[in-house]
């Protein structure tokens, strides 16, 4: 990252505006740039050419926009700060001659840099800050923005998504730009299609589709017909309106109405299709909905839960136990098993037996009835639970951090927070410490060294797909992990993280953490 920032041009993003101000005794600002790139901690100065004006009389402003607002610096120098990088920063110029002043000029620059990656199989996608996107890799899978549906992505993109083998770009207008395998979602004329030039508020990809929520609660699906490219593909239902949200499962799709609680699903029989399961009722009254790789699952106002998909992931029988199926406060899924927890704070979990399922198989204790479980967490096939009292339990696969058994430190009490990456977990405890388990080349184990600087002190921990960092009181920042992913802050483009940081941001560190791969 630090290359291709090094790499990329600072542009002017507006034509200089110096008018002649008809008379040739008023001051006039002629040309005006800076010297300098916008990276922290450069200070840049600002460069003029007047005619008619006194030297050295031009007075210089410059306008920096923070998260918070404007703030406005004078002088002909201004020093780059972190907050600064990617934000636009305009410059000001006032000409003078005597006490006479002309016309402002002023010009605006920023350093364009991408802000968001996406990745399939095949090619990657980057969305840079002023709004356009570029692409690379294999070209029929998204890698040549040229492929698929037509579409402008040199300008006011708002998001993008990855398939399988596509990409998909929400722009500032609502519409929607595919491109790619057309088979697989790089084209929206293929499936059952539907308006995708305005109106788009959100893109739930699937492994070969693509849904789109629109703002009137319309649906519109595009892609791999039976892999939930095609809405009458499933269980049918109304999808012109009311749709509230749409979660997906690598082939198939379920849109809940929250007003009326009903559901309607899309896709494959087996995987999508809710008219399929055995028994329980789905609707109405369904008020959320969580999915896994390939199975979904949905809470009721009863608190119950009913799932389908395919069986060795949503254990459908789970929906016929009204023993087991009561008294449900949350439901959280990973690729392959679910888990929820009860109001009495016991785990009820199903699905994969190696990937979280079976709760027989925990370390650290129980979280049967009266265990006190308060919070779980996940990696894509292990879950962890915080309890009451302030221990953990852990179950699942041991190398996502499903078995306590050779984490640094002890869980038995005092844990107040846990946070996961894809294959490691890191709780923080009241008395500041860190205690991780997990993979270690995820962070799941850590050098004596800097285990010794997570003793104590530690306020908050955050995490990539295969690092974690946390901050101290002190201000420093301790990372591990993989350094490629944030696992070191020797690896720093620029600024100094041993003192000074007030919050730590995991969009910021190479990959956010991305629980279900979809591919």
């Amino acid at each position: 990252m630090d290359r291709l920032v090094k790499t990329v041009a600072v542009v002017g993003l507006s034509s200089l505006l110096a008018a002649c101000l008809g008379g040739d005794d008023k001051p006039t600002i002629k040309s005006l740039s800076k010297e300098g790139e916008i990276i922290p901690g450069t200070v840049l100065k600002a460069v003029s050419r007047c005619s008619d004006c006194s030297s050295g009389r031009t007075q210089y402003q410059w306008i920096v926009s923070r998260d918070e607002g404007e703030i406005v610096i004078t002088g002909d120098t201004y020093q780059v700060t972190d907050e600064d990088f990617g934000k636009p920063i305009k410059l000001i110029a006032t000409p003078y001659k005597g006490s006479k002043s002309g016309r402002d000029a002023y010009v605006v620059f920023q350093r364009i840099s991408p802000i968001e990656v996406t990745s399939n199989l095949g090619s990657m996608a980057a969305l840079k800050n002023d709004g356009s996107v570029v692409a690379w890799g294999i070209g029929r899978s998204g890698g040549d923005i040229t492929s698929g549906s037509s579409g402008d992505l040199s300008k006011e993109v708002r998001e993008i998504f990855s398939g399988t083998s596509s990409h998909v770009a929400i722009k500032n207008d609502g519409s929607v730009v595919a491109w790619g395998d057309p088979f697989f979602g790089g084209d929206v004329n293929h499936g059952s299609g539907g308006n995708l030039r305005s109106a788009v508020k959100a893109v739930f990809p699937g492994r070969g589709s693509y849904a789109a929520l629109k703002e009137d609660g319309s649906v519109v699906a595009w892609g791999r017909s039976m892999g939930g490219g095609d809405v009458n593909h499933g269980s049918g239902g109304d999808l012109s309106s009311g749709v509230t949200d749409i979660f997906a499962t690598r082939n198939a799709y379920a849109a809940l109405k929250k007003e009326t609680g009903d559901v309607i699903t899309w896709g494959p029989a087996r995987d999508g299709n809710i008219n399929s399961r055995e028994c329980g009722e789905i609707a109405p009254g369904v008020t959320d909905i969580v999915s896994s790789l390939d199975a979904f699952a949905a809470m009721k106002k009863d608190s119950t839960v009913i799932t389908w998909g395919i069986s060795s992931y949503s254990d459908i029988k789970l929906d016929c136990d009204s023993k087991h199926n009561s008294h449900i406060k949350e439901v959280v899924a990973n690729d392959k098993a679910f888990a929820a927890l009860r109001i009495d704070g016991s785990v009820l979990a199903w699905g994969s037996r190696d990937a979280g399922g079976d709760t027989s198989n925990s370390t650290g204790g129980d979280v049967d009835v009266g265990a006190g479980v308060t919070k779980i967490v996940y990696t894509p096939q292990a879950f962890a639970a915080r309890k009451r009292d302030g221990s953990v339990v852990a179950w699942g696969r041991e190398s996502y951090g499903g078995d306590l058994t050779n984490s640094n430190g002890d869980l038995s009490s005092g844990v107040i927070s846990i946070v996961p990456n894809k294959q490691a977990f890191a709780a923080l405890k009241e008395n500041g410490s860190v205690v991780t388990w997990g993979h270690e080349d995820f962070g799941g184990k850590i050098d004596p060294e800097t285990l010794e600087l997570l003793q104590s002190g530690v306020i908050e921990i955050t995490a990539s797909d295969q690092a974690f960092a946390a901050l101290k009181d002190d201000g420093s920042v301790v990372a591990w992990g993989d350094p490629a992913f944030g696992g070191s802050t020797q690896i720093v483009s620029s600024g100094d993280l041993s003192s000074g940081v007030i919050k730590l941001d995991a969009a910021v560190l190479p990959k956010q953490v991305t629980y279900l791969s979809r591919f």
